[in-house]
């Protein structure tokens, strides 16, 4: 999942952080509503052993978050915030939008899809020039 060869990876992650901290990861960058249940399970899990492997994991996460027919893994949320937090997605993001502002135009603008409701909202958040604010307009239409 990490995309860097420097860095937690999100094992370290999984195998180390507190239950406060996973939830909040998994909340917040992975939007998942059972974030703190999903936490405590998978540091109830570590005490008795070590995650080793990315099944497991998906294991104790279903064992919470019960998949609806037709719906995504109940995993997919989790692994997603886990792989936002490792790769610094927000920070590679930021640097993204400053290197737009920094070439676009005055009244230009440009738009790019994102996949999650996070990066929409860390966007607006952070609009702080006429450039960003059209590119969070520009976001939020896709």
């Amino acid at each position: 999942m990490r995309m860097a060869s420097a860095g937690a990876s999100a094992a370290d992650v999984v195998a180390q952080a507190s239950v406060q901290d996973l939830a909040s990861i998994i909340a917040t960058l992975g939007e998942e509503r059972m974030a703190r249940a999903v936490a405590r399970a998978i540091v109830r899990e570590r005490t008795q052993a070590p995650i080793r492997t990315t099944r497991a994991l998906a294991e104790i996460v279903g064992r919470v978050v019960h998949a609806r027919p037709g719906a995504i893994h109940p995993a997919t949320r989790t692994f997603q915030a886990l792989r936002m937090f490792v790769n610094e997605e927000l920070s590679e993001l930021a640097e993204a939008l400053k290197a737009a502002e920094a070439i676009l135009k005055p009244a230009a603008g440009w738009s790019r899809s994102p996949f999650t409701r996070s990066r929409i909202a860390w966007s607006r958040r952070s609009s702080t020039s006429a450039a960003s604010a059209v590119v969070a307009r520009a976001i939020s239409r896709s």
